[in-house]
């Protein structure tokens, strides 16, 4: 993997490059495309990526400020749900790019078989959170220790029973968080793919593989 990284990280991106990802994505192309148009997934990351690379998600993510309670029993409900940890097996990703504050944007592609759950009602759930007064959150984005115990063992179920595991294009088209599950996937630096308008009319413009 580090010879492979070392590889894409030190050439532009090619045509080729565009066909071989579309292939190795072709489930998730079919499923996210309408209107007769490739549609993508975005994902901020502050890990730097000059051109593209192939990512292995972490299988057990742990919560940033979240408190560890809050984090165990949503992925107890996503588990009994959908049948897996939403938010610690999840990449999080959005059908709308995502402030600046998180890291550089990048297109994101799962490679082969994927899963992912998203809410209609719900941007985003860490927000939600808040919204509920379960969390407090300062002005800064940073938690404020402390949480309504007993109104989050009220609340979460209801919000973890709004969200669904199919219909990738709404998904896409609200904007709203989606929690991604896969093995492996494509990150493909955003500028960089933008700055050749050809490649990316044929990731984005161009047929299904």
């Amino acid at each position: 993997m580090r010879l492979q990284q070392f590889i894409f990280e030190n050439k532009s991106i090619t045509y080729d490059d565009i066909i071989r990802i579309k292939n190795d994505c072709a489930e998730y192309f079919y499923e996210s495309r309408f209107l007769h148009k490739n549609y993508p997934i975005y994902r901020r990351m502050n890990k730097k990526i000059r051109t593209y690379d192939i990512i292995i998600p972490r299988k057990n993510r742990k919560p940033l400020d979240t408190p560890k309670e809050i984090h165990k029993k949503l992925d107890e409900l996503f588990k009994k749900e959908f049948g897996w940890k939403a938010r610690s097996e999840g990449v999080f990703c959005s059908g709308d790019a995502p402030s600046s504050v998180y890291g550089d944007l990048y297109y994101i592609f799962p490679i082969d078989k994927f899963k992912y759950v998203w809410s209609p009602d719900i941007r985003d759930l860490t927000l939600e959170l808040e919204r509920f007064d379960i969390l407090y959150i300062e002005g800064d984005g940073k938690f404020i220790e402390g949480y309504d115990y007993k109104k989050f063992h009220e609340i979460l179920p209801q919000l973890v029973s709004t969200y669904k595991d199919n219909d990738l294009q709404s998904a896409l088209r609200s904007g709203n968080e989606i929690s991604l599950k896969c093995k492996k996937y494509y990150a493909i630096n955003a500028s960089h793919l933008e700055s050749y308008p050809d490649l990316y009319e044929e990731m984005f413009e161009g047929g299904l593989p």
